[in-house]
């Protein structure tokens, strides 16, 4: 019998971040045009409680700025160059606002969106703004923080929510680690599990998938991390090297890439 083609989303870790700055407009755009359907992005409050795309709390990588985003106005922010350092024809880049990007893109894409504010504030912010572009069943929320993620889905249960795991530490071993990340998957609840590659197994795939959760690969960068990623039957992962994928989904023509 053929096999039926599995949906794996792809999703562009901080937009096509190879070809273009990263979390930028360039980059998402970049990303969407190589038929990616889904973006990550990061997403802080300035000073006066706007919501800007940057990863690192404080600028001066990619741009030119310097200081913590949560104290510095969106007007110094806005005029910053977060394209130069990528390469002279990026001189023009900006710092995004969120609604920058949801007014771009709209439905028509995914969004994997890291919080990276730690107020409530911040978090309705976030929520109203996609209530308004009618993204909600568009975006997975991500955090290191699980408070954040389990008050997002205490306002609005509409919303994904995906839970970082790192290495497990030595006492614990592989196959209790397991067991407890997915406990907490259930006791959050939380929708998706991220895992490093070097996780993964389909043990623990399986054990996932009959609780109801989806399996989130990180950073799959190589040929060797993509095809363990399809062995182990993830459901999506980021990358930072589309046209790898590109070119992968070929070979995997039973696979289809999302």
């Amino acid at each position: 019998m053929k096999r039926v083609a599995r949906a794996i989303k792809v999703i562009a870790h901080r937009g096509a971040s190879s070809l273009a700055p990263e979390n930028t407009l360039c980059a998402f755009v970049k990303a969407v045009a190589l038929g990616c359907k889904a973006i990550e992005l990061d997403v802080h409050e300035t000073e006066d409680q706007q919501l800007v795309v940057h990863h690192d709390y404080r600028l001066g990588y990619p741009d030119n700025g310097e200081g913590l985003i949560r104290i510095t106005p969106y007007s110094d922010i806005k005029e910053l160059d977060a394209g130069s350092w990528f390469s002279p024809q990026h001189i023009n880049e900006r710092i995004p606002l969120l609604e920058d990007v949801f007014a771009k893109f709209g439905t028509t894409i995914d969004y994997e969106i890291e919080l990276k504010g730690s107020t409530v504030g911040f978090l309705k912010s976030v929520i109203k703004l996609a209530v308004e572009y009618d993204v909600v069943r568009r975006i997975e929320f991500t955090s290191p923080h699980t408070a954040l993620l389990c008050r997002v889905k205490q306002m609005d249960s509409r919303f994904k929510i995906g839970v970082f795991f790192n290495t497990y530490p030595q006492w614990m071993g592989n196959k209790l680690g397991e067991m407890l990340t997915v406990d907490y998957m259930e006791l959050i609840p939380a929708d998706v599990a991220h895992y490093p590659i070097n996780m993964i197994n389909k043990r623990l795939v399986a054990s996932l998938h009959e609780r109801g959760c989806l399996v989130h690969a990180a950073d799959c960068n190589t040929q060797d991390d993509i095809e363990l990623m399809i062995q182990t039957e993830c459901d999506q992962f980021t990358t930072n090297d589309l046209l790898l994928v590109k070119r992968l989904s070929e070979k995997h023509s039973d696979i289809k890439f999302i």
